[in-house]
């Protein structure tokens, strides 16, 4: 895998806090619904006052969707290959962890898959255009082309990943990871 994981700007204090707050939350979620969960208990879960939660973010909507948001970068940042080579072996494996990630997702998360499946569908696709962009770069030497690709490509692995979450996937990731990847590379080429 690589070692490319994402890397932050942010203060270490901040990013620490930041790192307490979504622990708080993915544990309260466990316990109860998003509905339930208030910011008081955000803030007494994670040690902090609520001063310092509106610090970082707007309201419980906003931490959820950073929590979802920093789940699909630091899953697309270790199945991104270091080497960036557009193989098909390198499709599969990036393909297969996003497809994996949204068949998990309904197991180990129910409340995310059922009541935020636009949040996580909206991060996954930001971050993995933002990703292919950076991994693109080299193949496509064209703005224009490189970013109808983009679009293309991440349309189809999170349309296909979309299959999993809602539970209606007739085919096993591997099955639909080698059936993408063989459409992804067959119009590279």
């Amino acid at each position: 895998m690589t070692t490319n994981a994402p890397t932050s700007r942010i203060d270490p204090r901040a990013q620490r806090t930041r790192t307490l707050l979504q622990k708080a939350l993915g544990e309260l979620l466990t316990e109860r619904s998003l509905a339930s969960v208030t910011i008081a208990d955000i803030t007494r879960r994670a040690t902090v006052n609520r001063a310092t939660f509106y610090a970082h973010f707007r309201d419980k909507d906003d931490l959820l969707e950073h929590c979802l948001r920093e789940k699909c970068r630091v899953l697309l940042c270790h199945a991104l290959p270091e080497q960036r080579q557009h193989t098909p072996e390198a499709w599969h494996h990036l393909i297969k962890d996003v497809l994996d990630f949204f068949a998990r997702m309904p197991r180990q998360c129910p409340q995310a898959a059922r009541q935020w499946n636009d949040i996580v569908v909206n991060a996954m696709r930001e971050e993995l255009d933002r990703l292919l962009g950076e991994w693109l770069t080299e193949a496509r030497p064209t703005r224009a082309v490189r970013q109808t690709l983009i679009a293309a490509i991440s349309g189809a692995i999170v349309t296909s990943g979309m299959q999993w979450l809602r539970g209606k996937a007739d085919v096993t990731t591997e099955e639909g990871a080698a059936e993408l990847t063989a459409f992804i590379v067959s119009g590279m080429h």
